[in-house]
């Protein structure tokens, strides 16, 4: 599927193999990644992921002022904010050694959080905001923009944990996407080059 968007390298503050995250984004409303898994909130699971989410989390339609599906989406879908339940955390077995994470976000806005806890318990985040970035984009909320995340973590660094997080309402997304892949094949495809952002600071759990 054809990329949209220019992907965006981030480095992390830490001297480990996690030297540089990498974020893309493609036309959704699912993962293109080959050999990922998704959950869709309507019955498509991945066995080695579990979700711990408070009652009305996952809901369909849109309610103002609460949460709106994102552009897309069909059927149920995620959502994370105070008045349905934040946050969210999203468990990992081990052994499974994904460093992959898609998912299709509505309504970004500067206050959602995605925080990856990875296999040596370190702790990389990414604001909304920053996340928008990558596309050029603002977090500014608008309901009407629908994106697939693609975030790579790096061919060697895994997570076993991804915890959603929204200070208001509300964080919306469907059709997430977990794998572990070596590089992603769109690295290739926008070899017009990578910008850099600078370091993101990892901090120990």
């Amino acid at each position: 599927m054809r990329k949209i968007l220019i992907a965006l390298s981030i480095a992390a503050a830490a001297t480990t193999s996690a030297s540089a995250a990498t974020i893309w984004t493609s036309a959704g409303p699912g993962s293109d990644v080959a050999g990922a898994c998704t959950v869709d909130f309507d019955g498509a699971t991945c066995a080695a992921v579990s979700y711990g989410t408070a009652a009305g989390s996952i809901t369909t339609g849109s309610v103002g002022g609460v949460t709106a599906q994102p552009p897309g989406s069909t059927g149920n879908y995620l959502t994370v904010g105070p008045t349905i339940g934040t946050p969210v955390d999203i468990t990992i077995d081990a052994g499974a050694d994904y460093n992959y994470f898609g998912l299709l976000a509505g309504s970004l806005d500067a206050y959602n959080t995605i925080a990856f806890t990875l296999t040596d318990s370190s702790v990389l985040s990414y604001t909304g905001s920053q996340l928008a970035a990558a596309a050029n984009q603002s977090a500014t909320g608008n309901q009407q923009q629908g994106i697939y995340w693609n975030i790579f973590l790096g061919a060697d660094v895994f997570f076993n944990q991804i915890r959603l997080t929204s200070t208001q309402n509300a964080f919306e997304s469907d059709n997430h996407a977990f794998a572990k892949v070596p590089v992603p094949a769109t690295l290739g495809l926008l070899g017009l080059g990578l910008l850099g952002l600078g370091a993101i600071g990892r901090r120990r759990a």
